[in-house]
């Protein structure tokens, strides 16, 4: 009997070793994934050095360029967008599932990954959203009193959603799509507290859509222009409200 205990045990200890938080099979799917995502940042930097030695580097030229590497199979899909302080074009590449900016430095283009990025902000937030990991009835509570908050809506994004824009200056960039469908709950779509500051960018083609809760009895954001329920609206600059 003693024997089978210990046996037992040896046979616990084992399996730890092997599929356990720090086990060799989790170390192997940790590794494997960090040199995915290492190879993957040294194609794109391979693949922007080419841009780079091209004859033309705007913006035009730039959407030429991604066109042709996603129909070679060499980027999953792009978006691009203009930093209006900086007056550069910043470019959102997906790839292996990644997400990557390319950054206009001059007339030369480099890769940068999310964290990169964000320190090259002097300290951004930066967040992606996609369709595949925005879950239902789900809240953002968004901003940092710190630092300025840069979220991306990537693609097409529709459900029971609300932002919560608690504090801080918050830019919302949607590429896509998006409808906040609120109807019958308790709770608004978009809420602004005290201080806090929204810049809501709909890109080129994109609507957004936002039907809060409240129907039309809630105190709104007038520069918004939102008078509750459905509503559909543009880029916007709002300090203070509810939608």
């Amino acid at each position: 009997m003693v024997t089978v205990i210990v046996l037992l045990i040896l046979a616990g200890v084992s399996l730890n070793a092997i599929i356990g938080e720090n086990g060799i099979i989790t170390k192997a799917i940790v590794a494997k994934e960090m040199s995915d995502f290492s190879s993957t940042i040294e194609e794109l930097e391979i693949m922007m050095a080419e841009f780079n030695l091209g004859e033309q580097t705007g913006s035009s030229a730039l959407k030429e360029f991604m066109n042709k590497k996603i129909e070679e199979g060499k980027i999953t899909s792009y978006r691009t967008k203009r930093n209006s302080e900086t007056n550069t074009i910043q470019c959102i590449i997906e790839k292996n599932g990644y997400f990557f900016y390319a950054v206009q430095d001059g007339d030369y283009w480099k890769v940068m990954t999310q964290e990169q990025y964000a320190e090259s902000g002097e300290g951004l937030n930066v967040q992606v959203f996609t369709e595949k990991n925005v879950s239902e009835n789900k809240t953002f509570e968004l901003g940092d009193s710190s630092k300025e908050t840069e979220v991306v809506f990537y693609d097409k994004v529709e459900g029971e959603l609300n932002f919560e824009i608690k504090e801080g200056i918050v830019n919302i960039y949607i590429y896509d799509d998006m409808k906040l469908t609120n109807n019958g709950m308790n709770r608004s779509a978009i809420d602004i507290y005290p201080g806090a500051k929204l810049n809501l960018y709909l890109e080129e083609g994109a609507e957004m859509t936002v039907d809060s809760g409240y129907g039309k009895r809630g105190e709104t954001a007038e520069k918004l222009g939102a008078k509750g329920g459905p509503r559909r609206i543009c880029r916007s600059t709002c300090t203070m409200g509810r939608l």
